[in-house]
């Protein structure tokens, strides 16, 4: 069940990168903002990444029962932000800003939800517990980017 998970997740992140391309399109080319604006706001829909020490210490906390909570919770707000987008067209730079902020910040609690699972079960192997789930980790993950970047090619 675990390797199911890292699998979603880092394939779901390897996805969202692809989200930076389309931001930077959406903000050119449908609400028309000068380069330095478009690039602010970009910018701001980044800057939940830099939580991620302050989600680290959240989730060793212990806040929530278990991490797998924290994991269906994220994934439901990255799921109703992206689908908001998808699916509703906004007026306002800032509106579509704050929805991706939120859903980079569900990715945030979602990685380092994912970590914290890898660090935990690579203590049950020490030679090569961290060593093949961070491969298997990556592995998805450049499938997620190679499949984001090719939809994100034939996109209009």
């Amino acid at each position: 069940m675990l390797l199911i998970l890292i699998g979603l997740v880092f394939f779901n992140e390897g996805l969202i990168l692809m989200k930076n391309l389309a931001t930077k399109d959406l903000f050119k080319n449908y609400y028309h903002l000068e380069p330095s604006m478009a690039q602010k706001l970009a910018v701001l829909t980044a800057a939940p990444s830099l939580l991620k020490i302050l989600t680290g210490f959240i989730i060793d906390a212990k806040l929530f029962a278990q991490r797998k909570h924290i994991l269906m919770i994220s994934g439901t707000v990255q799921f109703v932000c992206y689908f908001l987008l998808t699916f509703i067209r906004f007026d306002s730079a800032y509106a579509v800003t704050a929805l991706l902020a939120c859903a980079t910040l569900s990715l945030v609690f979602q990685d380092t939800t994912m970590e914290s699972y890898i660090v935990q079960q690579a203590r049950y192997d020490p030679i090569n517990g961290q060593q093949d789930l961070q491969a298997y980790r990556l592995i998805f993950f450049g499938v997620g980017l190679g499949v984001g970047g090719t939809v994100s090619a034939f996109a209009d």
